[in-house]
């Protein structure tokens, strides 16, 4: 079942005013993965997806298969990284500039004067998170009352996010330790426990400030790639507390 069906079910149980449904998947490159990508996420309000593998050769239009939605950008080369953000077009967004970020693959857009996402990809290469970590300075410092949210694929395979423990012999244990001391420090609850990839790690994340607005989220197999699919549903103008996740295979 998806997210989408999901979300409508509880709102006409719990009468919820408002809920939008995310869809976020590493796609280890988008080329001749369009047709397949939008049948698979047409029914999404917010897409977000990390390595994207194109450029600016790769026009926006050509992403999708349907039309009416917002796309936000951060393209590294036609042979690795990129990541991006589709909004519905029926929905308010805009895209958050923050300096410093131009050699990190992460992009910021808030919708409805109310939410923020960040879609963030961390390439094996990068050996620390200050750039992140003064992303997220500045986006929780300037807007203080919103619900901002990070996913994506992190690529810490070593995090066991049951016990947020990092696991022994992991390469890199420190950074590992930096993310979870840097969730914490701003105040973010990590959601995704399952595998998402196919070694049995979990890599693709929901970090959430407001963990109780996201009512429903899942992990579906088989993604679009040796990753998972993640699924959610965020409620935009009330909360509903005790989410679980689920792995679903299709």
């Amino acid at each position: 079942m998806e997210s989408s069906k999901l979300c409508e079910t509880r709102a006409n149980k719990t009468q919820l005013q408002h809920c939008i449904n995310l869809f976020s998947a590493n796609t280890r490159s988008l080329k001749g993965k369009t047709e397949e990508l939008s049948a698979r996420c047409c029914q999404y309000e917010i897409i977000c997806l990390t390595e994207t593998h194109i450029d600016s050769t790769f026009p926006s239009h050509q992403i999708f298969d349907f039309s009416g939605k917002c796309i936000y950008r951060r393209d590294r080369t036609l042979r690795g990284g990129g990541v991006l953000i589709a909004i519905d077009d029926t929905i308010s967004s805009q895209q958050i500039t923050v300096e410093n970020t131009d050699d990190t693959e992460i992009v910021f857009v808030r919708i409805n004067e109310a939410a923020i996402i960040g879609c963030y990809y961390r390439p094996q290469s990068d050996t620390d998170f200050t750039t992140l970590t003064s992303a997220l300075e500045f986006i929780t410092g300037r807007y203080p009352n919103d619900h901002i949210m990070l996913v994506g694929d992190m690529n810490l395979p070593g995090i066991d996010w049951r016990t947020e423990t990092v696991r022994p012999h992991t390469p890199n244990k420190q950074l590992h330790y930096d993310f979870i001391m840097m969730m914490k420090l701003h105040g973010f609850s990590q959601l995704i426990q399952s595998p998402t990839h196919i070694h049995g790690n979990t890599l693709d994340l929901i970090c959430s400030n407001r963990p109780e607005l996201i009512y429903e989220h899942d992990v579906v197999t088989p993604g679009l790639s040796d990753h998972s699919i993640i699924t959610a549903a965020i409620e935009m103008e009330s909360t509903r507390p005790g989410a679980t996740t689920r792995v679903i295979k299709l």
